[in-house]
């Protein structure tokens, strides 16, 4: 059967809608994440996700994040960042916002997780996760997310690619 996803905008970010269902949470919860890492290995499943990417940014152009956008999906993006951090400090940010749920996986377990997902994503055949030759690098261990918008919209300036404000 066919699958509709639609991106509707809001001022808490866009919503995304599977088949008519708000699944915005549910999409980034950690047995999803992982499940995509395992799907996305199939080339059918990536070259859905590439269409409906690509398509969803000719309409307006988009800011895009995930692990192949500036590789595969939009290899001649104006701007590409990889963005990075080490392992304990994205489990110590997905820890938070587990609890943030009422959930508790624990440090450990989503160190595990995070590794196990990593692993699977850089070792793929079909779009793994590596940065693009022409991506800008910005590790955001030591930043706040505030610090991590700013430094993106400073590259952004740079080329001259963001909206008059």
């Amino acid at each position: 059967g066919n699958t509709n996803v639609e991106f509707i905008p809001h001022a808490a970010g866009p919503r995304i809608l599977l088949n008519g269902k708000d699944v915005t949470v549910a999409i980034r919860r950690p047995e999803v994440a992982l499940a995509a890492s395992k799907v996305s290995r199939f080339p059918s499943v990536r070259q859905k996700m590439i269409e409906l990417q690509r398509r969803l940014a000719a309409e307006k152009g988009a800011v895009m994040e995930g692990r192949d956008i500036g590789t595969v999906v939009f290899p001649h993006a104006d701007l590409k960042v990889f963005l990075t951090a080490d392992t304990a400090e994205r489990a110590r940010r997905r820890c938070h916002e587990e609890r943030a749920r009422g959930e508790d996986i624990g440090f450990a377990q989503t160190v595990a997780a995070i590794e196990r997902r990593d692993q699977q994503d850089r070792t793929r055949k079909q779009s793994p996760l590596i940065p693009a030759p022409d991506a800008v690098t910005v590790d955001s261990t030591q930043l706040t997310a505030d610090e991590v918008v700013e430094k993106i919209v400073a590259l952004a300036r740079g080329k001259n690619l963001t909206a008059e404000e």
